[in-house]
């Protein structure tokens, strides 16, 4: 699922403004892709795994643009390249609570007076480790 775009500005025309894209970084890269939109110069940023807010709360991604023609004039100058850092937040989504039991059987005598406590149930909030729903 794409999560973002990022663009770079090459004052070139034609081919010599073409350019790809791709991230440099391990910690990046295992979390996210990038593919190059030719025809709009951008990269786009991809998931390559589901997020997680309890885990981690924010990627650095290291990305690179590198023109894909190189003018044979300007070889002897190597690759034309730039990168840039880009900082991803991640939200926290609020998720519900889960059970510790798919199923719970509690007995109760049909005389039992109103306000009776039959049994205790038990769930998990995703979103914090200490807390007990």
């Amino acid at each position: 699922k794409a999560v973002g775009k990022i663009k770079a500005n090459d004052e070139d025309l034609g081919v010599n403004a073409e350019m790809t894209y791709r991230i440099t970084n391990e910690e990046g890269a295992a979390m996210f892709s990038i593919s190059t939109d030719s025809d709009k110069r951008e990269g786009i940023i991809s998931l390559r795994k589901p997020l997680d807010y309890e885990k981690k709360k924010a990627y650095s991604l290291n990305i690179e643009g590198v023109n894909t023609h190189l003018d044979p004039r300007f070889s002897y100058l190597g690759p034309f390249k730039d990168t840039t850092t880009l900082k991803l937040i991640i939200g926290d989504v609020d998720e519900a609570p889960v059970f510790t039991m798919d199923y719970y059987i509690m007995d109760v005598y049909e005389n039992a007076p109103a306000g009776t406590e039959v049994g205790m149930v038990t769930a998990q909030d995703p979103d914090s480790t200490r807390s007990k729903v």
